[in-house]
């Protein structure tokens, strides 16, 4: 009979106490084994994943088939699997171990960075086919506008801005590379991205002039412009120059300008400082939201940040969200682990606030540049899904991002299959 998962325990195992080694041992083992029991299923370029909880321990599982090896590997959320190998034997007999077929909603990421700090990527392809093993149909695609430098006192290649104390800086081609690539597929894979231009100094008052010229350079192209990188943690003191604030004086034109062509701003804006538990930057944020009503500005990640937490953060939202109807909260990267879903247990206070404006919230993977963990983080806002009314999980998951994008935009979209909720 042929596999189809044989899943072995990270945590509370009985062979734990052999290290990675023993547990690799084992996989070999079940591998060869799967040899003498018939040729794997072919799955060719993708790799279907089952979600559901094992009958054995209840444990939540996501199993994926993989093409490529004879047998397949499940894994989970969590890092626990049964405490014996388990295994499927037929596709068709998922659902008697409580396993159904992963994707349960269509969902739009409404955070994408295409490249990653060295402005490296997996490549468009390889983003594809992930976007399509979780249900993802539309996605918003930016670039990084910063670099990190390679000093030549380190002898490695920093990978990412927290690998090491060399500085970053501003690097306006990633939007080049962005569009060259979006230009580069045909209509039908086209239309998945929503570009936004996010290449320029934000302190600069000549950044305007450079969202003007790719704007002139691919006319029709861009649908949005960011992420605006302002006040954001780490990267803000390891970065060349002035420092970057939602209300800066260079912004102002530029969000005139995503109003005048009906783009909307994605802005990183921390709330508050590391180890500060109060909103000290929140004013900057509401600044330039206030300033500018015509504007539509997605606020990435509600404002919080690798260790920015601020315990009233659900209050200053629902604040923000009553007064300024141009305003839309993104829940992408470290707030979804950190506040929504903390210690692995919903908060139901997020939950309320997001049935409470049902029209205001996103979800986006925060991918930069590399795909490997794609339908991972995009599964883990299920949980959330699942806990909303129907009509509020569909405009999460998939439509509120869609629905602020520009009207030409909007009118090709139209006669789109909404979301299969439930």
């Amino acid at each position: 009979m042929r596999r189809l998962a044989f899943i072995f325990r990270n945590r509370a195992c009985p062979y734990r106490g052999g290290g990675y080694s023993v547990r690799i041992l084992l996989a070999v083992l079940v591998c060869f084994l799967a040899l003498f029991d018939g040729p794997p299923l072919n799955a060719g370029d993708s790799w279907p994943l089952y979600i559901g909880k094992t009958k054995e321990s209840g444990k939540i599982i996501v199993a994926q088939y993989r093409g490529d090896q004879p047998g397949i590997f499940a894994f989970d959320e969590v890092g626990e699997c049964p405490n014996q190998p388990f295994y499927i034997s037929q596709t068709d007999s998922l659902a008697d171990k409580g396993l159904t077929n992963a994707i349960r909603y269509q969902v739009t990421d409404a955070h994408l960075h295409y490249v990653d700090f060295l402005q490296d990527s997996d490549g468009v392809e390889a983003l594809l086919k992930a976007m399509s093993r979780a249900g993802v149909g539309h996605a918003m695609l930016n670039g990084l506008p910063l670099v990190k430098k390679w000093d030549a006192v380190d002898p490695r290649k920093p990978l990412y801005y927290l690998a090491d104390d060399s500085r970053t800086y501003w690097y306006s081609a990633a939007d080049v590379l962005v569009a060259r690539t979006v230009k580069s597929l045909p209509e039908t894979d086209r239309k998945k991205f929503h570009p936004f231009i996010c290449g320029f100094n934000p302190t600069d008052r000549n950044a305007i002039d450079h969202v003007r010229r790719m704007y002139e350079w691919y006319p029709d192209l861009w649908e949005g412009i960011g992420e605006i990188l302002t006040r954001h943690d780490d990267l803000t003191a390891l970065t060349y120059g002035e420092q970057p604030r939602a209300n800066h004086i260079a912004l102002d034109p530029v969000y005139t300008f995503a109003a005048k062509h009906d783009l909307p701003v994605c802005i990183h804006s921390d709330i508050s400082s590391v180890w500060v538990h109060e909103p000290l930057y929140l004013h900057e944020m509401e600044e330039a939201v206030k300033k500018h009503p015509q504007t539509r500005f997605i606020w990435a990640h509600a404002g919080i940040s690798r260790r920015v937490t601020v315990p009233s953060i659900v209050q200053v939202l629902r604040r923000m969200l009553k007064t300024y109807p141009n305003l839309w909260i993104d829940l992408s990267w470290v707030v979804f682990p950190m506040d929504v879903y903390p210690d692995g247990k919903l908060n139901e206070e997020w939950v309320a606030l997001v049935e409470e404006f049902p029209d205001r919230f996103m979800i986006g993977t925060d991918a930069v540049g590399h795909f490997d963990d794609y339908e991972k983080t995009i599964f883990r806002y299920y949980v959330l899904f699942d806990a909303l009314s129907q009509k509020t999980a569909r405009l999460v998951a998939r439509e509120n991002f869609l629905r602020i994008l520009p009207h030409r935009v909007r009118k090709n979209l139209v006669d789109e299959p909404s979301n299969a909720v439930k």
